[in-house]
């Protein structure tokens, strides 16, 4: 237990060193003049990543020597035009998200062509449910950067709590049987029953004396 907690206390020290270090040559040197970062082997400082000169390798090896913990410096950094490299970033971030705008709307097109609906009075999911939602699952586990909203709308006959009942034990089966076949319940979002939403909601509009169950894409938290 003893040489646990030393290692454990040996890690923090190294962690907290890094973090000194790179405070100091933040404050050493302009913005946009490096991307870096360090590790600490024992006594050795090891250094990575793309700076804007050797002028700017040679100021981050002084920075560093400053620091008496530090033996040995490895100064593994690549000279490039960081300005340039700063802008490929920005264009490829850019990129990055109208890519990813781009494939939720594909994927919400995909989703919203289908339309898993129950018998009358029914919550529990049958072979056409599970049909549906294995071809909404083998849509979504290509995409793990993807979450869903469930939506359920019910056709106006009976009253609030029987509808609210049955879309809310409709919306609970799709959920339960994505997560069956290895979807991660986070990504899943229930809504709450609306009872007005063919009316309140253009995409819903073709569906009137119609009950069913969608589910619409979203980026995901993280």
């Amino acid at each position: 237990v003893i040489i646990t907690g030393l290692f454990i206390a040996g890690e923090v020290i190294d962690y907290r060193l890094e973090k000194r270090v790179i405070s100091k040559i933040n404050e050493s040197l302009p913005p946009y003049t490096h991307d870096i970062i360090c590790d600490v082997e024992g006594d050795t400082f090891i250094i990575q990543g793309l700076i804007s000169s050797p002028g700017t390798g040679a100021e981050i090896d002084r920075v560093v020597s400053e620091f008496t913990e530090i033996k040995r410096i490895v100064n593994k950094t690549v000279s490039a035009d960081f300005r340039t490299v700063e802008k490929f970033k920005q264009e490829l971030a850019q990129f990055d998200k109208r890519f990813n705008d781009l494939q939720i709307l594909l994927i919400r097109q995909e989703l919203e062509k289908i339309i898993i609906q129950f018998p009358s009075g029914v919550t529990a999911i049958g072979s056409s449910q599970i049909l549906q939602t294995r071809k909404i699952y083998e849509i979504l586990k290509e995409y793990p950067g993807i979450d869903v909203d469930i939506i359920a709308f019910n056709d106006p006959a009976g009253g609030y709590d029987v509808n609210k009942n049955l879309a809310e034990g409709r919306m609970a089966a799709i959920k339960n049987y994505l997560i069956s076949l290895g979807m991660d319940g986070e990504r899943i979002t229930i809504t709450g029953f609306n009872p007005d939403i063919i009316s309140a909601d253009p995409r819903f509009s073709g569906f009137k004396d119609t009950r069913g169950i969608m589910l619409f894409a979203k980026k995901n938290k993280d």
